[in-house]
């Protein structure tokens, strides 16, 4: 696929779910756009919110390439796979095929950049049953994407842990104060990457 050739600086693109759109932090936007506002004030880099509600793993593969080809990526962050879970009833997808999708996904990304983050899943606040998701099924989707990570050779993080009951709106999106957790963490692997090459 074609890259846009007028987007000659530094692109992050950050592809993923509600999660990423960050609609339920109401005081900034989410993590991405905390980041973005820590960028801009530096004038280093693009940043694109390429996260979409109720995307899973095969969604995002039907549209990375377009979008990164759009932007012309420098450096991806994929954050996918809450969806996949199968929350507020609905059916999960199963594990294989996540897996089989995720690789995909991290193939495509790397058509564009091998700078490429991969996010862990979030855990989840069991306390809080309007989800249905229990962490054991988090731990063993994120197992596999942290496999596919090593055998790609791109960069993952565990957010695994880092949130707790009182940073979720519903025991699964993170409120301001869950995204505000995970802004520095995800920045500071950023910057090890080399974000702004």
């Amino acid at each position: 696929m074609k890259v846009n050739e007028l987007i000659t600086w530094p692109t992050l693109c950050v592809f993923g779910d509600s999660i990423v759109v960050g609609s339920d932090d109401r005081e900034a936007g989410g993590w991405v756009a905390r980041l973005k506002l820590d960028l801009n004030a530096r004038g280093k880099i693009g940043v694109y919110n390429l996260g979409v509600d109720g995307d899973r793993t095969e969604q995002l593969l039907r549209r990375l390439a377009g979008e990164a080809a759009a932007r012309n990526a420098s450096v991806i962050v994929i954050s996918i796979g809450a969806n996949d879970l199968g929350w507020h009833g609905t059916s999960g997808t199963d594990i294989t095929l996540f897996r089989e999708r995720y690789d995909h996904i991290l193939s495509e990304a790397e058509q564009f950049t091998r700078r490429i983050l991969v996010l862990g899943l979030l855990n989840v606040d069991e306390g809080n049953d309007s989800h249905g998701v229990r962490n054991e099924q988090v731990k063993a989707f994120n197992a596999v994407v942290e496999e596919l990570a090593r055998m790609h050779g791109v960069e993952f993080l565990s957010l695994y842990g880092t949130l707790e009951p009182d940073n979720f709106v519903d025991g699964l999106h993170p409120n301001a104060s869950g995204h505000a957790k995970l802004a520095p963490p995800i920045g500071r692997e950023l910057e090890r990457l080399g974000w702004d090459e």
